[in-house]
């Protein structure tokens, strides 16, 4: 088996070596991997390894690893925690139901990062009940233009109506910082249902020229994620003929 000797050196005692061979078990993305690899995860002592593992089931994206991943979202290291978010996400993608709980406790996490690591990862595996959870983090006071630009975008990748609707409010009625962080977060979601609303806002003459010259930007952005999607498209088909 290729990967036998990666695996063969995640009981060596230096850190740094495991740590080595779980970036190449990542790279190689074998799901042959993945048993041994959860044999090791509830004993290692080091908060590094512990972050690198589960950035490497993450990487493999192997639903098995659900369960070692929600218990290192209770790791007393925020790394581990942060990590494990990212990887939950993938495996929640793939249908493992469990990784939304767990996502959506971190949303409440104490740790800056892991929080804002969770709120990704929920675009990919959220849903309806999702949205409504983020709406109260948005709403809360104190809450980080970061984070409320992170949330805009969580809630157009879950997508939907609902989702629209809460998006479509913010861009045109929020506060000044508010309307601004969601129109960027439309740009970069790419979305074309979202043009009309954005054209509307870009050619109000009576609207603030900040919040136009952000609409205009965030079409520009649409058109070229729009471009790549469709140059790799064409990539796929192309490898057909």
């Amino acid at each position: 088996m290729k990967i036998e000797k990666y695996l063969s050196k995640l009981d060596d005692d230096n850190p740094q070596v495991r740590i080595s061979s779980l970036i190449e078990l990542g790279r190689k993305k074998e799901p042959e991997s993945v048993s041994y690899i959860l044999k090791i995860a509830g004993k290692e002592k080091n908060e590094d390894v512990r972050a690198q593992i589960a950035i490497c089931l993450g990487e493999i994206g192997s639903v098995e690893a659900g369960d070692v991943l929600i218990e290192f979202t209770k790791d007393s290291e925020p790394i581990v925690r942060m990590e494990a978010a990212s990887s939950l996400s993938v495996i929640g993608a793939k249908g493992f139901t469990e990784a939304k709980k767990s996502l959506e406790t971190l949303i409440s996490d104490k740790n800056y990062t892991v929080k804002k690591n969770a709120i990704k990862a929920l675009g990919l595996c959220g849903d309806h009940d999702t949205i409504t959870q983020l709406l109260g983090i948005f709403e809360k006071e104190g809450s980080s233009i970061e984070i409320k630009s992170i949330i805009a975008q969580t809630i157009g990748q879950i997508g939907g109506s609902h989702a629209m609707k809460i998006l479509t409010e913010w861009a045109l009625k929020g506060s000044m910082e508010v309307r601004r962080e969601t129109i960027n977060a439309l740009g970069m979601l790419g979305d074309e249902n979202t043009v009309d609303l954005l054209i509307k806002i870009m050619r109000e003459k009576r609207e603030d020229k900040v919040i136009r010259k952000y609409a205009r930007e965030a079409l520009k952005n649409i058109v070229t994620v729009a471009r790549d999607r469709y140059l790799t498209i064409r990539k796929k088909i192309e490898n057909y003929f």
